[in-house]
């Protein structure tokens, strides 16, 4: 059965996610998962916003939902320009299976967000957790890592400082 989400989804305020509660056990397989992920190419930032954090909740259990998204996340990360939305694509772009070539592309994507200090914070947090994560799955991005870590070090901000220090790196 195909669901609607878009009464739930509606609202202007995008700190708003009241309705996330009602839609979270709405999304119960593959297919109710792709009627949300339609969504994401909403015109309503609010809509999208709202659709991405339950995306990256749901995802959080069944990653298995974003694999058929790979390309929909890349080119999304690349032209996302709201805050919002590129905190969360931060979080979803480890959880999806890449070629080397694909993972060049996020690296630089996320090297850019975390480094960019007109990013919003949680944008850069979010991203330097990410690079984290495809540096230990590929070792060959661990002195990339450090470096970086090197350089936002230098800025002296706590919440990237804190989660450089829950990272365990140096």
């Amino acid at each position: 059965m195909v669901k609607n989400f878009t009464d739930l989804l509606a609202g202007k305020d995008l700190r708003s996610l009241d309705n996330s509660s009602e839609i979270l056990p709405l999304i119960d397989d593959q297919n109710s998962f792709d009627e949300l992920f339609k969504y994401l190419y909403n015109t309503d930032r609010a809509v999208i916003m709202k659709a991405i954090d339950i995306i990256e909740k749901i995802t959080l259990i069944h990653k298995e939902y974003l694999q058929k998204y790979k390309v929909e996340i890349l080119s999304l990360s690349k032209n996302a320009e709201n805050i919002e939305l590129k905190w969360h694509l931060a979080q979803l772009l480890p959880r999806v299976k890449y070629a080397n070539d694909e993972i060049e592309i996020i690296w630089k994507i996320l090297e850019e967000w975390t480094l960019n200090t007109k990013e919003s914070k949680i944008v850069r947090v979010n991203s330097l957790q990410s690079l984290y994560e495809f540096a230990i799955i590929n070792n060959r991005y661990q002195n990339e890592l450090t470096k970086i870590v090197n350089i936002i070090k230098q800025e002296n901000i706590a919440s990237i400082n804190a989660r450089i220090k829950k990272l365990g790196l140096k």
